[in-house]
């Protein structure tokens, strides 16, 4: 359903997005940019914007890549940050240690000069963004006028309403591609 929205609307950017920590938004962003790759059609960049706990190149076991952070504050080439990893088609960008300035560094036009550089060097390509939680920090809405649509990741059992409620509530001038139920105990 998600890849037919994708391509109905001709969205080049998704944000993974939950309302609170752990409800396993890093995961689904991953399993859904391999997913993507592996389908060998277009080239997909996976960023880690959740830059105060990154685990994207941890579970990718990624261990040597020059960070995302340096990119961000001028101090390296878009080239530079974008890791190409073992999976066909698949490039990430990324941290292996938390960055405390995460908010100043996204608020600045860096971010927007990365996503120019993937669409001129890619333009079929597929974006997705795994963001810290929409209830936790600003960071999303300094991300969200420059990603096409947002996917929410919920956990069953973990994830109160009142709380995905509040997160869709301040995401609602933007476009929400779905709902992820994550740890569902039904078939």
């Amino acid at each position: 359903r998600l890849a037919n929205r994708v391509k109905r609307n001709n969205w080049f950017s998704l944000a993974v997005a939950s309302p609170t920590q752990g409800d396993g938004k890093s995961v689904t962003a991953v399993n859904l940019a391999v997913s993507v790759a592996r389908e060998k059609q277009k080239p997909v960049f996976l960023i880690d914007l959740d830059m105060r706990n990154p685990s994207v190149c941890r579970f990718l076991g990624i261990r040597d890549i020059r960070p995302l952070p340096e990119y961000l504050q001028g101090l390296a080439r878009p080239e530079d940050v974008l890791f190409e990893t073992s999976f066909p088609s698949l490039h990430v960008a990324g941290a292996l240690a938390p960055t405390e300035s995460a908010s100043e560094l996204l608020a600045g036009p860096k971010f927007s000069d990365l996503l120019a550089h993937i669409r001129l060097r890619s333009p079929d390509a597929a974006v997705i963004v795994d963001l810290p939680p929409i209830n936790v920090t600003d960071e999303a809405l300094l991300v969200a006028p420059r990603v096409d649509a947002f996917l929410m990741v919920v956990s069953e059992g973990k994830t109160e309403r009142s709380q995905l409620a509040k997160a869709l509530s301040t995401l609602s001038e933007f476009t929400i591609a779905g709902v992820v139920v994550n740890k569902s105990s039904e078939s």
